[in-house]
């Protein structure tokens, strides 16, 4: 990948994880990115409040409605 793009990604990241962290009530956002099954990466923004919780073995699933409801409320903040 290209700087450039880079350089794109990480401000798009930096623009949307204060939005997602305010909604979510969360003391940080966790960066995830991986890219290793398909021909391009995913970028995952995470709410933590301490350590180890980044850690994609204690996900827990989210039910699709709670989803469109916390993305509404994300996008009402731009």
């Amino acid at each position: 990948m290209q700087d450039k793009r880079y350089t794109e990604i990480f401000e798009a990241i930096k623009k949307i994880a204060e939005p997602v962290r305010k909604v979510m009530n969360s003391k940080r956002i966790g960066v995830a990115i991986e890219g290793f099954a398909v021909p391009h990466i995913h970028i995952h923004l995470v709410p933590i409040n301490k350590e180890n919780e980044l850690d994609p073995h204690r996900a827990t699933k989210a039910k699709e409605e709670d989803l469109v409801k916390i993305a509404e409320k994300i996008r009402r903040m731009f």
